[in-house]
């Protein structure tokens, strides 16, 4: 071999392994990366967080309550009558009975907006779902009936006539079968499919509240007449045991390790909470007269519990019996589920309104002035935001203060307008015309009532409108450059692993 094709040889060799170094420094490192891909979309579609929502009947509302945060993230307004709320956690959306209307409506969760409507009994009072979600169950008070809904074509498909004056349903998380109480009767229909296949007598008087553990077992009914907790098998629907606890019990609900049940005694103003295995009572908390009860569906460690009849809705620590939190919602009944955590990120930027006070003639033009007032609403959770930003005739964004904007001047006033939320969401502008024309009788005008302009539908475009940045820390940062997956890193690897062969057949001779 000659010097010169021995030192190729060399060169050859130390390209062949520096290459394979780096091909093998790239596939390992995209295979991380795809790992880490991997989980982090696990971890994201596997992310729950556990939410509460009541039906505030008199304020004819839905809320939403984050229970990890002890707030209230969401409204659902202009509900008619809401008596009941079923969450569909997989399809992220909520359905409400309303007692008037005779309907239940159907209400998206990441909007918080109504987007249908289900026609069902008389008087509907209560709603549960199914655990796979497919089905909805409807206690109809006023026509003694069950209302049977198909989740998917959202249309009653059956109908089970139920004793006297259904009141509350539950279900069971296994089996699916459904309890249904009928008040009058003081007695609970067992409901499999379309049919029913048994009757349960529970006491003397109507049946407050009902319960299923978390293993589908055991059924527990309360009897408020004899302040009394019962079990029921859900196999055999006999009786198992029968527990002493407060005075006139009205709710129920149990642990999710299935170890506890916590029973609400209104009568005697505290929550009882009762060991399982041995039905012993452990220790009672203090509450002001608390009736509906709904743990924390993760750990059970924080209880929502629904006091009567006022419907302000306490959250307590389940270990320590401290009051956490407390809502004034006026809330008739109550429900848990898990849900995706996203559905509690706020995408939903603030919604403003002007409001302009003065003396209008027939065409509702301004006579001498008109004082223009602004006003913000965030949804979801309803609350008023002052972040408020607005801008005279297309001039530079100002900082709404919440004082009065005064047009005196006769002529067109244009007035274009914005907010944005502490999540960072900035809202589209608006933008409403003031006409005010010459005070000719020269007299001050009086302030009349406040009239509320609708947005002018050709608002400027956003670009000819300075641009607004909200606070860094509120928003979210823009990646400087696209991330690199793991898939296009191997594919690197492999043509850089052909050219360089390529080279090295090239030279090799």
């Amino acid at each position: 071999m000659s010097p010169c094709g021995f030192k190729r040889g060399i060169v050859s060799k130390y390209i062949i392994v520096v290459t394979f170094a780096v091909i093998a420094i790239i596939l390992i490192t995209s295979g991380l990366i795809f790992v880490n891909v991997f989980c982090a979309g696990a971890s994201a579609q596997e992310a729950t967080s556990p939410i509460a929502c009541t039906a505030n009947t008199l304020q004819g509302t839905v809320s939403v309550i984050d229970m990890n945060d002890n707030a209230i993230f969401g409204t659902v307004f202009n509900i008619s009558s809401p008596t009941g709320v079923a969450i569909d956690a997989n399809d992220s959306r909520l359905y409400v009975t309303n007692g008037i209307d005779n309907t239940v409506t159907i209400v998206d969760l990441r909007s918080y907006s109504a987007v249908g409507t289900i026609n069902v009994g008389n008087d509907p009072v209560d709603i549960a779902i199914s655990p796979d979600s497919h089905t909805l169950y409807v206690a109809n008070y006023g026509s003694n009936s069950l209302s049977i809904i198909n989740v998917s074509q959202n249309i009653v498909n059956g109908t089970v006539m139920i004793g006297t004056e259904p009141s509350s349903i539950r279900i069971n998380p296994v089996n699916g079968d459904v309890y249904v109480s009928s008040a009058a009767d003081s007695e609970v229909w067992v409901v499999r499919g379309n049919t029913k296949i048994a009757t349960i007598r529970a006491g003397k008087w109507p049946v407050k509240g009902m319960a299923v553990t978390p293993d589908g077992s055991l059924l527990f009914i309360i009897d408020s007449d004899n302040d009394t907790v019962s079990a029921f098998n859900t196999t055999t629907f006999n009786v198992v045991n029968t527990v002493s606890v407060g005075n006139s019990p009205d709710g129920i609900d149990i642990s999710p390790d299935g170890l506890y049940a916590f029973i609400a005694n209104p009568g005697s103003g505290n929550i009882s909470i009762m060991q399982l295995s041995d039905s012993s009572i452990r220790v009672s908390f203090r509450a002001y007269s608390p009736g509906a009860i709904a743990l924390r569906p993760t750990d059970g460690r924080m209880a929502y519990i629904l006091s009567v009849p006022a419907g302000n809705v306490t959250a307590m620590d389940s270990t320590t019996g401290d009051v956490k939190a407390v809502f004034n919602i006026s809330a008739t009944s109550i429900r848990t589920a898990l849900v995706n955590s996203n559905l509690l990120v706020d995408t939903i930027p603030p919604v403003t309104t002007m409001h302009v006070t003065g003396i209008n003639d027939s065409r509702g033009w301004y006579i001498g002035q008109a004082i223009c007032n602004l006003t913000a609403i965030d949804y979801p959770g309803g609350a008023d935001d002052k972040n408020i930003q607005y801008s005279l005739d297309g001039l530079n964004w100002l900082q709404y203060d919440g004082g009065n904007i005064t047009f005196s001047t006769p002529g067109e006033h244009y007035v274009y307008y914005r907010a944005a939320d502490s999540s960072g969401n900035v809202e589209h502008v608006r933008s409403s015309l003031v006409i005010v024309e010459s005070n000719s009788s020269d007299t001050t005008p009086t302030p009349g009532p406040a009239t509320v302009l609708p947005p002018k539908p050709t608002a400027l475009p956003p670009e000819d409108i300075p641009s607004y940045t909200p606070d860094t820390a509120a928003g979210q940062a823009t990646p400087a450059s696209t991330p690199v997956g793991g898939f296009e890193l191997a594919l690197a690897a492999v043509g850089m692993s052909v050219a360089i062969f390529i080279v090295y057949r090239k030279y090799k001779y």
